[in-house]
């Protein structure tokens, strides 16, 4: 895909993937979550995503990778 493509994804509530980029081009990805946090049967909070959980996901990756974490917000 070149980078002046453009691609929307709408994902059901629950799908579970995992983002591959295949070759060399650069892929930038948003995510805009939308709806309450999960729980379960008897009310207890089972995942939240935001911003917060997200960023602290991103930093876990890359020390666990060995990586600099590159400025996500310009």
């Amino acid at each position: 895909m070149a980078t002046d493509d453009r691609a929307y994804v709408w994902e059901p509530a629950g799908d579970v993937h995992t983002l591959e980029v295949l070759g060399d081009e650069t892929m930038i990805t948003l995510f805009t979550v939308h709806g309450d946090p999960d729980l379960d049967d008897e009310g207890n909070l089972v995942q939240q995503d935001d911003a917060r959980s997200r960023a602290a996901l991103y930093a876990e990756h890359c020390r666990r990778e060995g990586v600099q974490p590159r400025a996500l917000v310009a």
